[in-house]
């Protein structure tokens, strides 16, 4: 059975992210994803992956670079 996580993950694996991990707390949304696939594009598509499948406003989901 997928969880909120898996389907976030899967969705921007499917935007073009060669890796993703995404962490649900109760402080928000983290999101690790490759260093050098990390950049102002990639921040928009990862939020809107999140927000598509999470309640969560855009100041509390985090994108990290790994």
């Amino acid at each position: 059975m997928f969880t909120v996580q898996d389907s976030i993950e899967s969705i921007i694996k499917a935007k073009g992210f060669t890796e993703c991990l995404c962490y649900i707390s109760d402080e928000g949304v983290t999101v690790i994803v490759p260093d050098s696939e990390r950049n102002d594009p990639s921040v928009l598509v990862t939020d809107d992956a999140v927000t598509s499948h999470y309640d969560v406003d855009y100041d509390d989901i985090s994108i990290v670079g790994a």
